[in-house]
């Protein structure tokens, strides 16, 4: 009789244990960090944190899908990841953010809602020469291989997060035209700012903002000499309007190193930098990147 209650009582215990697994205790425990509540064209951090080493990773964000890149910190496996929306969307609605985390062979599957709210950015009204508005047609072609070369440069990021934040300011300078912006040349609509322009005088000294590897340095019509740094993990930074640049494409640079100098190439009223910030093919407010601001 004995013998039979101890029996019954290992097979429940057994029994238990099955039960316990099938519901995930012993799967590897998954964290997803992620604001509730965003601004349209502001950019966002993703925390993703595992305690065990993770076999794999990815985010979903809207149409967009993230390979996120572990790092071990303390006892947990961290991985940061930058999202964000152009300030031309439209806020009001959720939408859902989701992870997938591969661990101990084990899919974990997470989400979040995150809500994007309106913006109302400001009009500018800008007057410059009609062949930087309309340019002529002798120039079409090469503006298509400009446009060309930049959608090849920022097809191709590292999976690698280099980025971290803050960023490093790229000049310390008043913004005279703030990103947003909804633009009019020569009483012609142009879209919004995809970057903030910053007051500077000829030949102030500009450095990258964060790590990474120059993606393009090169002299463009519109943005002048410019250079794109890849920050990896679908993060890149742009200085236009330069009126020398310092580095060449595959350059490896740290935050504070030299790029260039500011100037006034390219479609400019004067001289000043041009500095956007691209995360995961959208143009976002660079400036809540920065701690403390940039003038």
């Amino acid at each position: 009789m004995l013998n039979n209650k101890i029996s019954k009582k290992f097979i429940l215990a057994v029994m238990m244990l099955f039960i316990i697994a099938a519901n995930g205790a012993f799967a590897a425990e998954v964290i997803l960090t992620a604001p509730g509540r965003v601004e349209v064209g502001k950019p966002f951090t993703v925390m993703v944190s595992v305690e065990d080493p993770p076999e794999g990773g990815v985010l979903f964000w809207r149409e967009t899908k993230v390979p996120l890149d572990f790092r071990k910190e303390a006892d947990r496996y961290v991985a940061l990841a930058m999202l964000g929306t152009e300030a031309d969307e439209a806020g009001g609605a959720s939408f859902s953010l989701e992870a997938e985390i591969t661990a101990r062979g084990q899919k974990r599957e997470l989400s979040r809602e995150v809500m994007l709210v309106t913006v109302e950015y400001p009009e500018q009204h800008l007057s410059l020469s009609e062949n930087m508005v309309t340019p002529p047609k002798d120039v079409l072609d090469r503006i298509n291989r400009e446009a060309a070369m930049v959608k090849e440069a920022l097809a191709g990021s590292s999976p690698e997060r280099m980025w971290e934040v803050p960023f490093h300011p790229p000049l310390k300078g008043a913004v005279t035209s703030p990103y947003g912006t909804k633009r009019t040349m020569n009483k012609t609509a142009k879209g919004f700012h995809k970057g903030v322009d910053l007051r500077a005088v000829l030949g102030t000294p500009v450095a990258a903002p964060s790590r990474g590897v120059v993606a393009l340095a090169d002299d463009l019509y519109f943005a002048g000499k410019c250079v794109y740094i890849d920050h990896g993990n679908g993060v890149f930074s742009v200085m236009m309007h330069l009126s020398e640049i310092s580095v060449k494409a595959g350059d490896k640079v740290e935050p504070g190193d030299l790029v260039g100098k500011t100037g006034q190439t390219g479609r400019v009223t004067g001289p000043h930098l041009h500095f956007g910030v691209r995360v995961q093919g959208k143009w976002v407010n660079p400036l809540p990147l920065f701690e403390g601001g940039l003038s």
